[in-house]
């Protein structure tokens, strides 16, 4: 949505929701997470009723979207932890309960 440009007054954002087979709800891999890293992602609208609402399929507005961002102080290890933990929460053999989910001590 919006002008794609790179410059120096973007900052890279990441929305997303996990539906399908395995559909997951928004807040539990935000909870994943808080848990494991304290890596701060959140979940929710952003005050973008409108376009939750029309998304397809249904979202419930509440849960929204899972929203990652990045500014210039994130280093590459923090990244490649996302990434890490995003993998580990949407692999086809993870638990859909969030507190089952193995986590770090």
């Amino acid at each position: 949505m919006g002008e794609e440009h790179a410059g120096l007054s973007t900052v890279p954002t990441i929305s997303f929701v996990v539906v399908g087979q395995k559909p997951l709800r928004s807040r539990d891999i935000v909870a994943v997470f808080d848990k494991k890293v304290g890596i701060g992602i959140r979940y929710g609208h952003f005050y973008a009723y409108s376009r939750i609402e029309v998304l397809d399929p249904k979202l419930d507005v509440n849960d929204g979207v899972v929203r990652i961002s990045f500014v210039h102080y994130n280093i590459v290890e923090e990244v490649n932890r996302i990434i890490e933990i995003l993998e580990e929460v949407l692999a086809p053999s993870a638990s859909l309960q969030t507190e089952e989910l193995e986590v770090d001590g």
